[in-house]
């Protein structure tokens, strides 16, 4: 009986700990007001913590990591200076960018 009760609090709190689903994947950059939305561009977010952009005649990369519904990007290079939002939400199956603790409603991120 003993034992089952330890078993039991170890699976509690392993189910507790779960984390959050992964935002790694294929995305959509779409630009609109909430009811149309123009896609502007492609996000690959790889499983290797790396991403690639493109939209129009702009490519960059870098990392990202994500920390529950939080996830950070970090450009290298010249690409730095235009990443100019580095932290988003993830809601469903968007990342919707995070400005002084607000989200920003005119573009998204849309998995594909």
């Amino acid at each position: 009986m003993f034992r089952l009760f330890i078993l039991g609090g170890a699976a509690f709190l392993l189910a507790g700990c779960q984390s959050a689903p992964s935002v790694a994947g294929s995305y959509r950059v779409g630009v609109g007001n909430g009811t149309e939305v123009v896609e502007v561009g492609k996000l690959a977010l790889k499983d290797d913590g790396s991403f690639q952009m493109n939209s129009g005649q702009t490519n960059m990369s870098g990392t990202w990591r994500q920390s529950g519904d939080r996830v950070t990007f970090e450009a290298g290079g010249s690409a730095a200076q235009m990443l100019s939002t580095k932290e988003f939400k993830a809601v469903g199956n968007q990342l919707k960018p995070i400005v002084e603790g607000k989200e920003l409603t005119h573009w998204r991120f849309t998995r594909e």
